[in-house]
């Protein structure tokens, strides 16, 4: 179980999300122009959605079979992968070898995930220093 499974602000959040989309969808659906480094995942909405999905992902799917196929509903954005990543496998990354030279990317190429090469290019492309 999460750690906000029972509090009140993380039921009213998670059902506004499962009666608009039916389930709590990943954050490029939800914010499709945002980065995953921006500064609006670590404050206001972009942080509440992160800690809504991130409890609502972990109370929902436990095995790794699961944890794909979810992800291969909702495409993400090349420069989403490693976020995806983490959810999937459980990794932290900070701890890891660059995220383009890990086993991570290539194991997410080898199961039909898009944008395994522009990766690194959507991630650093100027329109997001704007």
């Amino acid at each position: 179980m999460g750690k906000y499974s029972n509090e009140k602000w993380y039921l009213i959040e998670k059902k506004r999300y499962i009666t608009e989309y039916g389930e709590i969808p990943p954050h490029w659906i939800i914010f499709p122009n945002s980065h995953p480094y921006s500064m609006m995942w670590r404050m206001g909405a972009g942080e509440t959605f992160s800690m809504v999905f991130s409890n609502w992902f972990k109370d929902h799917f436990e095995n790794e079979i699961d944890k794909i196929n979810f992800f291969l509903k909702y495409p993400a954005p090349p420069r989403w992968l490693e976020i995806m990543a983490t959810y999937i496998w459980e990794i932290d990354l900070n701890s890891e070898q660059e995220f383009t030279e890990s086993t991570f990317l290539k194991k997410l190429k080898y199961l039909g995930f898009l944008g395994t090469d522009e990766y690194l290019r959507d991630l650093e492309d100027p329109k997001w220093l704007d």
